[in-house]
């Protein structure tokens, strides 16, 4: 009893000890008992859970039981989101975990969801992005929020139930990056020129009630929809009057392709003063907010390369790490050498930097 315990959705064991898809509760004391030891046994279900950094991130110790939130991930078809979502699946999206990934086709292997949409940035993303929701409502029925990610965002759920405590989750709530689109001159965005709308890439939340009514309107919603994010946030704002909310911890950009920070290693003490908030200029689209340095434990929903992947996963054990040698915490910043204003997408300044900081620092 005193083993671990894994709920798990997909995958569980075959026969032969390999992975296919069901649900089951196993502790990994009872796999040798199944004649499950060696490579494709023990070994691979330790691999869950056994991972220093990996497993103080495990959704049994993040999220809970209180199915809070209900996850889905929007991927494509090709070697390049397989690689992801497998990534995904070693680090925050284990199996048994609240998340599902949908796609136009199925992949058993990887636990993808096929959905009848076209494969493509367009129609198709706005197809999958409603289903998906759709879909989620009837996995998590339980959830009092739905969160839409892409396969590329880093969700940290136990971050992000506790940051979503401050709303009402009985209300209609939409919550995301904000965002603005300056492609006036481009047809399919005119209207939505200027329009606020959550960043797909940093990842959307909504309340239970509000994805209900959304998915109600879903032929309206499709029938218009030919970029999924600003056409959400349009749609949301004049048809059923929701505007966008904001959470600190929830990020479009910088979508961060790199880390100055070694996770091995203790975090540096934070300079002073403090880095500072930067901010990325708009010519195309962009965040409407600079980046203001955060405490780590507030990061909820971050788009990053998957190279930098490892390095945020590592946050919350070196967090804990750096409570325990005497600092209040970590501040996750953009490491841009000093500058405050950075060129567009934060090109050149798009590196993740950590620090351990006081709070008389922050004064």
């Amino acid at each position: 009893l005193m083993a671990p315990w894994f709920w798990i959705k997909a995958p569980t064991l075959h026969h032969d000890c390999k992975l296919v898809s069901l649900r089951v509760l196993v502790s990994l004391a009872v796999l040798p008992a199944l004649g499950c030891s060696g490579q494709n046994g023990s070994a691979q279900w330790s691999n869950l859970g056994a991972n220093r950094s990996v497993g103080r991130f495990a959704w049994s110790a993040s999220v809970g039981k209180d199915e809070t939130l209900g996850i889905y991930v929007v991927t494509s078809s090709g070697e390049e989101y397989a690689a992801r979502i497998r990534h995904a699946r070693r680090t925050w999206a284990q199996f048994g975990s609240p998340v599902i990934f949908v796609a136009a086709t199925a992949d058993r292997e990887l636990g993808v969801e096929g959905l009848p949409c076209p494969d493509d940035e367009g129609r198709g993303v706005c197809c999958k992005t409603l289903l998906g929701l759709r879909l989620s409502l009837e996995r998590f029925p339980r959830a009092r929020w739905l969160v839409r990610a892409v396969d590329d965002t880093v969700v940290f759920g136990k971050n992000l139930a506790r940051e979503l405590r401050v709303f009402d989750a009985s209300a209609w709530i939409y919550i995301g990056a904000p965002s603005v689109t300056l492609l006036c001159h481009i047809p399919k965005f005119a209207a939505q020129c200027g329009e606020l709308h959550a960043g797909g890439g940093g990842g959307i939340v909504l309340s239970r009630p509000l994805a209900e009514e959304l998915v109600r309107h879903s032929d309206e919603f499709l029938a218009h929809c030919r970029h999924d994010d600003v056409f959400l946030g349009q749609y949301l704002r004049y048809v059923l009057g929701v505007h966008l909310h904001v959470l600190p911890g929830v990020l479009q950009e910088p979508r961060f392709s790199s880390t100055s920070w070694d996770s091995t290693r203790p975090a540096p003490v934070c300079p002073l003063p403090l880095p500072p908030a930067v901010y990325a200029r708009i010519d195309d689209w962009g965040p409407l907010h600079p980046f203001a340095p955060l405490d780590v434990r507030r990061l909820a929903l971050v788009h990053a390369d998957p190279g930098v992947w490892p390095h945020l996963v590592a946050l919350a054990a070196a967090s804990a790490d750096a409570e325990a040698a005497g600092s209040s915490g970590l501040l996750a910043f953009a490491d841009t050498r000093g500058r405050r204003v950075v060129a567009p997408h934060f090109r050149g300044a798009d590196a993740l930097g950590v620090c351990a900081y006081r709070d008389r620092d922050l004064l």
